[in-house]
């Protein structure tokens, strides 16, 4: 940063820098859902109808987060996008920032899902006990991510956005990575709130064709609270599949401990000529 007479300079970072940060994040989504990735969290408890319930609604969560809130932020972001070009041509459209705000409210409906889910989850863990190989593999595995993985959760850029710092802990064992999921995504769920009531203040600017004018003269909190949303979805989507990764290591380790019945005869990958799916 250039100084004058010894001190700093007071100008801000110029816009596109902190553009091409939202870029770099929606890139990353946009590859995600290309690539169709829905990783989900795998358990491997003593009742093989706990580990297969376990399973099925985790991969629903990962549905919900990675594929159904992920394309809405992604649509917001483009519908938003259209509304700042048509104005960069001239006319308002301010139907296009009506339809973002009606996005953001899905996108909000949708988390809040994932987080009914995760509840859900919990209760499930809760009915029976890990394979105790499994246990002691994933603390292992978890040991070198604590220090790896929950760090990405700090520093959030242009923002201090209260209660981050609750997700500092270390994770040591399964109960941890899901009590570790929901924090996180209050903080996720917590700010978007702040991104809503922001876009509500800025409609009527978008009524008078003057949305980005008074983004970028500073009249709007929306353009800064925008970027926090995309950041700290990103932020809250890798941690979301870190986490489940190790949970997979974990199973992929002590295999087929817990999953002995996947290589009994009968199983699906055994029926030959059966148009049958499942054990």
């Amino acid at each position: 940063m250039r100084t004058h007479g010894g001190r700093r300079s007071a100008r801000r970072c110029p816009s596109f820098v902190k553009t091409g940060w939202i870029l770099v994040c929606l890139t990353a989504l946009r590859a995600g859902r290309a690539h169709g990735q829905v990783l989900a969290c795998q358990a491997l408890y003593g009742e093989r109808a706990v580990t297969t319930e376990f399973f099925q609604k985790s991969a629903e969560v990962s549905r919900l987060l990675l594929q159904r809130a992920g394309g809405e932020l992604l649509e917001v972001n483009e519908l938003v996008s259209q509304g700042d070009l048509a104005e960069m041509q001239g006319r308002a459209a301010p139907e296009l920032f009506r339809l973002a705000l009606a996005r953001l409210q899905t996108l909000a409906d949708s988390l809040a899902a994932v987080e009914t889910g995760l509840k859900e989850l919990a209760d499930i863990h809760s009915q029976d006990r890990l394979l105790s190989v499994y246990e002691d593999t994933l603390a292992k595995i978890l040991r070198d991510f604590s220090a790896r993985g929950r760090a990405r959760l700090r520093g959030l850029r242009h923002s201090n956005v209260g209660g981050r710092e609750e997700a500092s802990q270390s994770l040591t064992d399964l109960r941890g990575i899901l009590a570790a999921q929901r924090t996180d995504l209050a903080v996720v769920r917590r700010q978007l709130g702040e991104t809503i009531e922001a876009l509500r203040m800025a409609l009527p600017a978008g009524e008078k064709g003057r949305f980005m004018a008074a983004m970028f003269a500073g009249r709007s909190r929306f353009f800064a609270k925008w970027q926090q949303s995309v950041e700290l979805f990103e932020t809250y989507r890798r941690f979301y599949v870190d986490s489940c990764d190790c949970t997979l290591a974990a199973v992929a380790q002590v295999y087929p401990a817990g999953l002995q019945w996947l290589e009994e005869p009968g199983t699906a990958t055994e029926r030959k000529g059966s148009k049958g799916v499942g054990p």
